[in-house]
């Protein structure tokens, strides 16, 4: 008896613990609003903005574009033909090609640029898949590279790499087709 007391007590303080560690709902309204021109693009996206509360998604319509337009400045990508489709499920963000859906976290509005890194790799992946097999990077490469260039792009260094590494990583490149004359 002395033992299953023990045993609850333990599991009620767990409890306990975790419900005080539960991320509260971000309050955006308390930050400075943060605007960033993509380079290369005309399009902007913001940070920190009272409309991003955790659970109200991000109009990733816009967001597709600008990312994609970011991409193709990039990287030399053609430009996006088709918006992919958007997916809220699960806790991990991937890529179906056959499909054009992109699967972000339930809880996912890319707040922040580290946050948008995910979306970033998934478009990556997107545009690769459209740009057909001419691209000259297996989509794992061309995907991390997008992303560390973002990452960079704010100063976030990608995780067990350093400027160095992020500068001299080799560019990804699209070979473009010829039309004959």
């Amino acid at each position: 008896m002395r033992r299953q007391i023990i045993i609850t007590a333990f599991i009620a303080s767990l409890i306990g613990i975790g419900a005080a560690q539960a991320q509260e709902p971000r309050d955006f309204s308390l930050l400075a609003t943060q605007t960033v021109q993509l380079p290369g693009t005309t399009y902007s996206i913001v940070f920190n903005s009272p409309e991003l509360q955790v659970g109200e998604p991000r109009d990733t319509t816009k967001l597709s574009m600008g990312i994609a337009s970011w991409l193709s400045a990039s990287f030399g990508l053609p430009e996006m033909r088709r918006t992919p489709h958007i997916v809220y499920t699960g806790t991990t963000a991937a890529y179906d090609s056959p499909s054009h859906t992109i699967r972000l976290p339930v809880a996912w509005n890319g707040s922040s640029p580290s946050e948008l890194a995910v979306f970033v790799n998934a478009m990556a992946r997107h545009l690769q898949s459209e740009a057909g097999p001419d691209y000259r990077c297996t989509p794992e490469q061309f995907a991390n590279a997008a992303q560390d260039r973002w990452l960079a792009m704010f100063g976030a260094v990608a995780q067990g790499m350093n400027d160095r590494e992020i500068i001299s990583k080799p560019i990804c490149t699209f070979r473009q087709s010829r039309v004959a004359n």
